[in-house]
């Protein structure tokens, strides 16, 4: 309906529809149908951007906005998460026991490693159709130490969850991993979501020591019912490319195994066994054999 009032400042006839069962005063409803055009150039309605593949910027608990005119203006989480996709070399072998392992992190120190962090982590890794798929909780027991460059950011924090897609041969000794990384800020439903859609394979709960060498992650590893590991995460992305005409891959890549070996060989890894797998295989390769 057309509505003037003539006793305020709204002197001329505007558009304006009451909303069903609530009373309104001829002062509220000239204030109302003022200030809708005012709003609605202010806010324009919300245009959905194309979602970039590799960010996105959460809403969580700042979803927050001013209802007027049914519209929403929402204002952004201030914080920035980053889905990052990552290419390794990794190496993983079993030592004999605790000591050994103890022995081998003394044996890092002595040559140049840097002690970034202790985490406990447990891994749960569904059955996706093709690949690894595992969502990764962690905390940190003790304050962490320097750390060194990270593979994500987000596991530099005192707690947290990362969604882990990955895939790599399963060779025995050294082979390149491809990784996509994405923060999980709910990760108690994320879970929930995914033992629904896919089922869940297993549960890998471990301790781990990182150190760093160079752009090489070093993970002593204490594993619940399997036992003492280590791992090497050479990051491939990490290195410079000295020569920009060259290929970014191959030289990298060239840069990294030059790296991974020179740690294999520090620590001696090479006289220990290679695991073509990984955590997870192997519990479930000891739940098979118990069967």
């Amino acid at each position: 309906m057309a509505r003037t009032n003539a006793t305020s400042n709204c002197q001329q006839t505007i558009p304006y529809t009451a909303t069903p069962g609530l009373a309104h005063s001829d002062g509220e409803r000239c204030l109302l149908a003022a200030l809708s055009p005012i709003v609605r150039a202010r806010h324009p309605p919300l245009k959905i951007p194309r979602v970039d593949e590799r960010s996105f910027l959460p809403m969580g608990s700042n979803a927050r906005g001013i209802l007027c005119g049914g519209l929403v203006p929402a204002l952004p989480d201030t914080r920035s998460y980053r889905e990052v996709t990552v290419r390794n070399i990794e190496l993983k072998v079993r030592c004999p026991d605790d000591a050994s392992l103890d022995a081998m992190i003394a044996q890092a120190r002595a040559g140049g490693a840097t002690y970034a962090r202790t985490l406990v982590q447990r891994d749960t890794y569904f059955a996706a159709p093709r690949g690894r798929l595992k969502l990764r909780e962690w905390h940190q027991p003790a304050p962490a130490g320097a750390a060194g460059p990270m593979t994500a950011d987000a596991e530099a924090e005192p707690s947290g969850a990362t969604l882990i897609a990955y895939s790599r041969p399963d060779d025995v000794g050294s082979r390149v991993s491809d990784y996509l990384l994405s923060p999980a800020l709910d990760p108690t439903t994320l879970l929930t979501a995914l033992d629904r859609a896919l089922g869940i394979r297993v549960v890998v709960e471990k301790e781990r020591l990182l150190y760093m060498w160079g752009h090489t992650r070093i993970h002593f590893d204490r594993v619940a019912g399997l036992g003492a590991f280590v791992e090497l995460e050479t990051l491939i992305d990490r290195f410079p490319i000295p020569d920009q005409s060259a290929d970014p891959l191959v030289t990298r890549q060239g840069a990294a195994e030059t790296e991974h070996r020179a740690v294999i060989a520090a620590l001696d890894l090479a006289t220990l066994p290679a695991i073509a797998g990984s955590y997870s295989d192997l519990l479930l390769a000891g739940e098979a054999e118990r069967a």
